[in-house]
Formats: C-alpha cells, structure tokens, sequence
C-alpha cells in the first residue's frame, strides 16, 4: 500500500482493533439505531393523513427527526460507552 510489510500492518491491526470495545460496540450501537429509527417511522406513519401530501410530510419529519436522534444517541452512546470501558 504505503510500502508497509503485509505481515507488519496485520500485526499492528490485531493488536490495535479490540473485539468488544471496537466491534461490539458498533454493533450495539447500530442496534439502537435501527430500532429508534424504526419506531419514529412507525409513529409518523400511523399519524399522517391518509393523502399524498400527509406521507411526504410524514416521510420528511421522519428524516429530519431520525438523524437528529441517530446524532444524539451517538454523543450519549459513545460518551457512554468510553466511561464504562
């Protein structure tokens, strides 16, 4: 790649990436995203009205609200995550 040995990146990699911490983590937090992700589309969907411009609404103030709860939850999940590991 950069002129790093093969054998010298892995053996850095692996002694660098922890299992639990890196990977677990990632996947717990991913997790919890699709599920609050998952619920705010519920809850918007079931309450737009029942015409197109009620589901573009719907479909819009789930977007905006999705990312900006992904966000917060990913402040408070990592800050979480960095004190109890």
């Amino acid at each position: 790649m950069i002129g790093t040995d093969n054998g010298a990146f892995w053996s850095q990699m692996q002694s660098a990436v922890d299992i639990w911490s890196d990977i677990g983590n990632g996947t717990i937090k991913s997790l919890v995203f699709g599920v609050a992700v998952a619920l705010i589309a519920l809850f918007h969907g079931y309450c737009a009205r029942p015409t197109p411009e009620g589901v573009s609404r719907a479909t819009t103030s789930t977007v905006v609200i999705s990312s900006l709860m992904v966000l917060g939850l990913d402040f408070i999940m990592t800050a979480w995550m960095f004190t109890v590991v």
